[in-house]
């Protein structure tokens, strides 16, 4: 936090999002930082208990796995099915909602 505060990036308003897959970690920003933070979810297990603790620290948005929003053909690669559950349940949430191809490198 120290080093994007010397870059001039502390606010909510800067251009900057901190990322993580950590609930426990973005709970920790959320008293240390008003910058916009956006919670990575890959996994279906407890969705529902990852989405309600990411509103209480108060995440900008959260960033959907392309697999836990569409299925696509496996032989065409063409989208078979929309989990528009999924996307609904995260829209009452009030929070931003952007879908990619997660991948974590180590």
């Amino acid at each position: 936090m120290t080093a994007l505060a010397e870059l001039g990036y502390s606010k909510s308003e800067d251009d900057c999002l901190l990322q993580c897959f950590e609930l426990s970690t973005m709970e920790q920003l959320k008293e240390k930082t008003d910058m916009k933070r956006v919670f990575l979810l890959k996994r279906r297990a407890k969705i529902n208990e990852s989405l309600e603790r990411a509103t209480n620290a108060a995440v900008h948005s959260i960033c959907l796995d392309k697999d836990l929003i569409i299925s696509t053909d496996e032989n065409t690669g063409n989208i078979h099915e929309i989990n528009k559950d999924l996307v609904d349940k995260v829209r009452l949430f009030k929070c931003e909602l952007h879908m990619e191809r997660i991948k974590a490198s180590f």
